[in-house]
């Protein structure tokens, strides 16, 4: 249901309503994650972002960007990264502000697509068109950019992480769909094999067991 925010507690059973009374000024959910059963966050269109630290009763809104929520990563209840189509953003405060972070695409056919950070100062933002890694070590301050795979890949179709070090990535250049591994958070990636058919999710339950 657009527009909605729906809470279990019984395991699926049933579902009880909990977006806040104002439905978000009318503009439609695009994900939600929970760093905790109390804390969590809602993006939406047009930039906005809604933040809840008791399970979903109340929901505090804020405006980040005019532009769509591309990405957004919680390392901590405290500091979250978010990205629009071509910039970056961070909050240190639980979301209660917003700062934008030194680093925007200046490809205006690029957009920022993925996200995957290890700890609130070490991860890594990708670009589409062509893919590009933008790594920083400490928390948003600097980037590395990083071009770990063969030209010709326009994007990443699918990204999960297993552990820390330990992911997987499908690249897209819509003929075909290469798979990737990498075992050092992302500093290198590995080619594991091709597929003809579009790969549109990757979840890995463990090292070596995916879906």
């Amino acid at each position: 249901d657009q527009g909605k925010i729906y809470r279990t507690t019984n395991g699926g059973n049933s579902w009880s309503v909990v977006s806040p009374a104002s439905n978000f000024g009318g503009y439609r959910y695009q994900s939600i994650s929970f760093v905790s059963s109390a804390k969590g966050f809602v993006v939406g269109v047009a930039g906005q972002i809604l933040s809840t630290s008791d399970g979903g009763t109340t929901w505090q809104q804020y405006g980040v960007t005019h532009l769509e929520i591309t990405t957004f990563r919680f390392p901590t209840n405290l500091v979250s990264y978010v990205t629009d189509w071509w910039n970056a953003y961070k909050t240190i405060d639980g979301g209660l502000s917003w700062q934008p972070l030194n680093l925007t695409l200046a490809n205006p056919n690029s957009r920022f697509t993925h996200s995957w950070f290890r700890n609130k100062d070490t991860g890594f933002l990708v670009s589409r068109n062509p893919v590009q890694f933008y790594k920083t070590y400490d928390g948003g301050q600097s980037w590395r950019t990083i071009y770990p795979f063969p030209w010709g890949y326009d994007r990443i179709a699918a990204m999960d992480f297993v552990n820390d070090t330990t992911g997987y990535i499908c690249m897209d250049n819509f003929n075909s769909v290469a798979l990737y591994k990498t075992t050092n958070a992302g500093e290198t990636w590995n080619y594991i094999g091709v597929s003809y058919n579009s790969f549109e999710r990757l979840e890995f339950v463990s090292g070596k067991t995916g879906y």
